[in-house]
């Protein structure tokens, strides 16, 4: 017998108007099979439940998703009164980095001692020739050796 799931999704951004398309993901203990739900275009989303203890994730969406670990994975209680079960809050979920000042979606943060502004650590790739057969250029950790003369 199988329990239907109606929750919802919530943007923390005010201008994300159509939550279209977000994959959630519907784990129950004990129970092999997951169950995967889209939302519609309110942010709303349904599933069929195998058991009553389960817990809902967000996987992800057409678009890229910042989501905090803490908001990430809800429980998943029943309504009073109905047959039908729903999140105790909201699956919450950002469209650009949270740590973004002017919301680009670029993620850098002012925690400098100085006040700069940290950006990304991507590595920097140096093309090697394929003949030689090394690894790119990203997997070596540089390192300068110190020769001392005794």
């Amino acid at each position: 017998m199988y329990m239907p799931l109606i929750a919802h999704i919530s943007p923390l951004h005010f201008f994300f108007l159509h939550p279209i398309g977000i994959k959630i993901l519907v784990k129950c203990n004990q129970v092999k099979n997951l169950a995967l739900a889209t939302t519609n275009e309110y942010g709303a989303f349904e599933a069929q439940l195998p058991s009553s203890k389960c817990e809902a994730k967000i996987l992800g969406g057409p678009k890229q998703l910042y989501v905090s670990r803490k908001t990430m994975i809800t429980s998943i209680m029943k309504v009073h009164e109905t047959d039908s079960y729903t999140t105790p809050q909201p699956l919450s979920f950002y469209t650009t980095s949270p740590w973004s000042k002017n919301h680009d979606g670029k993620c850098g943060t002012e925690n400098d001692a100085i006040g700069r502004n940290i950006g990304s650590s991507k590595t920097i790739d140096l093309p090697l020739p394929r003949e030689w057969g090394l690894a790119p250029s990203s997997y070596y950790v540089p390192f300068i050796p110190i020769i001392g003369i005794p």
